[in-house]
């Protein structure tokens, strides 16, 4: 679709259906997104690299498009009262219930993402305190091999 000028929304000669079907169309990606924001959390959990990275390339490109959405909804949000005012009765009311569930989708998927962060960083501390932990254990058995590596001194009677 062809991005709407200010003009066209300030005229009213922006085609009310056509912003509906954009409206709907940013609600179905958001809605995408959501899913995406879930599949990418079990990958997480499951520390799976290759199925994450196709998971954040798709992600990539409904983001790519919902900003191409919004590009094209500009003018009508600088003039949203206007564009409202003039819709029927049955598309204002879709029109803002579409809004509505783009914004809670939205938030969503934010809320995700802000707990991925936090899982993601709470395994790369537990990742970083055992790798201290195994290299503090190699150089205890590297010590341990050195002391053991040294032939038994014959001057010295053992107990046994």
């Amino acid at each position: 679709m062809t991005p709407m000028t200010d003009d066209q929304a300030n005229d009213g000669r922006a085609d009310d259906a056509s912003v509906l079907a954009l409206l709907r169309r940013q609600v179905s990606m958001y809605a995408r997104l959501e899913a995406l924001a879930g599949k990418q959390r079990g990958l997480i959990a499951k520390a799976d690299a290759t199925p994450l990275l196709r998971v954040l390339a798709e992600r990539q490109e409904l983001t790519s498009q919902l900003t191409r959405i919004a590009d094209d909804l500009a003018p009508v949000r600088r003039e949203w009262k206007a564009f409202r005012g003039r819709l029927a009765d049955t598309d204002r009311a879709e029109a803002d219930r579409l809004v509505k569930e783009a914004g809670a989708r939205l938030e969503t998927v934010m809320a995700s993402d802000d707990r991925d962060v936090q899982l993601l960083s709470a395994k790369k501390e537990d990742t970083a305190r055992r790798m201290r932990t195994n290299h503090a254990r190699g150089a205890a058995v590297s010590a341990y091999a050195k002391v053991t590596d040294r032939p038994p001194r014959l001057d010295r009677v053992h107990d046994s």
